[in-house]
């Protein structure tokens, strides 16, 4: 929980979540439990009235809320880095799901953003799991409705449903398909939020991979991946990237990173830069 405070109080305002990230593959909803104890009681602390609400953090003079957007929609079937699969995506079954969730984060005000985490388009049409999603912000539980893991077409036939609020897929500076797919261009050009998973590659090591942003991060006085993060913001203004800090230090680092300006010739370098392993 500490780990989560400390951000929030940096100044994170988006904290993402699934209903299957748990202790095992049957404990549902336990990091949207642990999430919501963990920014309630930030609350409680500054008086109790943002308890269901997540805090919301001071940055230039600003109030901002901190807000939870988790998923529905796989399953671990083992702790191995590939033991997911989708789960079920009919209507009734995602709206027991999102109920769920709903419940897990206060059960009162409608969580920030719902995400389908993966189609399973061998079961049940995404336009089916985007009635689900409609419905349920017709019920006052789902505020903003996003997807995970889609093709461009997915997108678009999901958009002809509901409307779609975010897209997440993964995005670093190894892998790129999101933005070769055109999913990229797609949510910029159409107001969508695009959320990096991966953003900081997963277990790869920045540094030895991309010596020029080593020594561009060197120069500036910040961490490759503070660098990293930073420059995939300035490079693609509608990107959240979820960086997956672990330890509170790695937290104020990230924070940090704010401070990171570059130039139009430093920005263009990123962009062309490939990985030298």
């Amino acid at each position: 929980m500490a780990i989560i405070r400390t951000a929030a109080r940096l100044g994170a305002e988006l904290f993402d979540t699934a209903d299957s990230y748990g202790a095992d593959d049957k404990d549902f909803g336990y990091v949207e439990k642990l999430l919501h104890e963990a920014l309630r009681g930030g609350a409680e602390g500054r008086g109790g009235e943002e308890e269901q609400r997540g805090g919301r953090q001071e940055r230039g003079g600003e109030r901002r809320e901190a807000c939870v957007a988790t998923k529905g929609g796989m399953l671990r079937v083992s702790r191995e880095a590939n033991g997911w699969r989708p789960s079920r995506c009919d209507r009734e079954y995602l709206l027991t799901r999102m109920r769920s969730s709903w419940e897990n984060l206060g059960g009162r005000d409608p969580v920030f953003l719902w995400q389908l985490h993966h189609p399973n388009e061998k079961e049940s049409p995404i336009e089916e799991a985007m009635q689900a999603a409609k419905t349920a912000q017709e019920r006052g539980w789902v505020r903003h409705v996003g997807l995970c893991n889609v093709t461009l077409d997915q997108l678009k036939r999901a958009r002809r449903v509901v409307e779609v609020a975010a897209v997440q897929c993964e995005l670093n500076y190894w892998t790129r398909k999101a933005e070769k797919q055109g999913i990229l261009d797609y949510c910029r050009d159409n107001g969508i939020a695009f959320i990096a998973f991966g953003a900081l590659g997963g277990l790869k090591h920045l540094a030895s991979s991309f010596p020029a942003l080593k020594y561009m991060a060197d120069r500036k006085g910040f961490s490759c991946e503070a660098t990293a993060l930073a420059s995939m913001r300035h490079l693609w203004p509608h990107l959240i990237h979820i960086p997956g800090a672990r330890t509170e230090e790695h937290v104020q680092d990230i924070a940090r990173g704010r401070e990171v300006r570059f130039t139009a010739a430093e920005l263009d370098e990123l962009r062309r830069m490939k990985p030298s392993r």
